[in-house]
């Protein structure tokens, strides 16, 4: 998973990305092998979540907050649940569907 921290003109310290690679790894550990980039852009008013899947389009999740890592926790527990629901979408399409690699 590559993940990339955005933050214009917003200096951003070293716990700060440890804090958002750690929050993102642990929303998406269960659906590692489908995200292929994470981009992660912070400002002073809010956190903008944007995991791009295998075969997929991209899914963006927006958290506003004052404080940083409340709002990275959030986005990124957002983020999770967003690629649960694509992912499960998914597999149930292929299984009605009847189509080949269902995931199951």
């Amino acid at each position: 998973m590559e993940i990339v921290v955005q933050s214009g003109q917003l200096a951003v310290s070293e716990a700060l990305r440890t804090h958002v690679a750690r929050s993102l790894e642990r929303a998406l550990a269960g659906h590692r092998l489908w995200v292929r980039r994470i981009e992660v852009q912070l400002s002073a008013t809010a956190c903008v979540v944007r995991v791009r899947l295998h075969r997929l389009l991209a899914i963006a999740v927006r958290q506003p907050g004052s404080d940083l890592y409340t709002a990275v926790a959030r986005a990124a527990r957002a983020a999770g649940s967003a690629v649960a629901r694509r992912m499960a979408r998914r597999i149930r399409v292929k299984r009605v569907f009847g189509l080949r690699g269902a995931g199951a």
